[in-house]
């Protein structure tokens, strides 16, 4: 005779609520903390802003913007391309420069301070083949993309979008989201890690000089 026929019809049913009550507080309980984690990140915006040359820390990362310009070739940015296959003349590369300091424990990936880098709003911004302005890869000066931010290491770089070669404005500002630290994820099991918002916690007016590259 097996252990669970040594079991009543009755008891049997009463295990089987049990467990299944026990699974399903469980799945109830993690979709709780995951609408609490969307409603955090779904706050009204508190934007702070900080002026050209300031630093501001976001998560594990320190940000300073330093300038901008308009540029034909940025790096890392996708331009348009037009039937021929040529860069289409009407789109070109906004670039702005800035100074990231990782002032945590640990490296992270570039990406995860990017996740707070927001294409600007004011600046004649035009989609990508990925119909994507937010996702821009971080160049250090000397064109190579940065995949490492160290503890205590400044990498002073540049994000760059496409932009309307007709945008003829002087400004742009730049939004920062809030990184929201997840000690725990039991849905994704990504644990210990930088989330990215949709929370604009900074912003930055940046002149944008048509005249200057930044020095090297």
């Amino acid at each position: 005779m097996s252990l669970a026929s040594s079991f009543s019809p009755r008891l049997r049913r009463r295990a089987v609520i049990v467990v299944t009550s026990i699974v399903g507080a469980f799945a109830v309980l993690m979709a709780l903390f995951a609408l609490i984690g969307w409603f955090q990140d779904a706050r009204p915006a508190e934007a702070t802003p900080a002026a050209v040359g300031e630093s501001f820390r976001i998560g594990d990362f320190e940000y300073v913007v330093t300038g901008a310009h308009p540029t034909a070739e940025p790096e890392g940015v996708y331009l348009p391309r037009t039937d021929d296959g040529e860069t289409d003349p009407a789109v070109r590369g906004l670039v702005v420069e800035i100074e990231i300091t990782n002032v945590g424990d640990q490296p992270w990936l570039a990406v995860v301070a990017g996740g707070a880098v927001h294409s600007p709003a004011d600046a004649g911004i035009v989609p990508d083949a990925n119909e994507e302005t937010d996702g821009a890869s971080f160049f250090s000066r000397d064109g190579h993309l940065v995949s490492v931010l160290n503890p205590g290491v400044t990498v002073v770089g540049t994000y760059g979008w496409a932009q309307d070669a007709a945008w003829s404005g002087d400004e742009a500002t730049i939004g920062f989201t809030d990184l929201r630290w997840v000690e725990e994820d039991p849905l994704t099991l990504d644990d210990r890690r930088w989330a990215r918002t949709d929370r604009v916690v900074r912003t930055v007016v940046v002149p944008v000089d048509a005249n200057e590259e930044p020095a090297s």
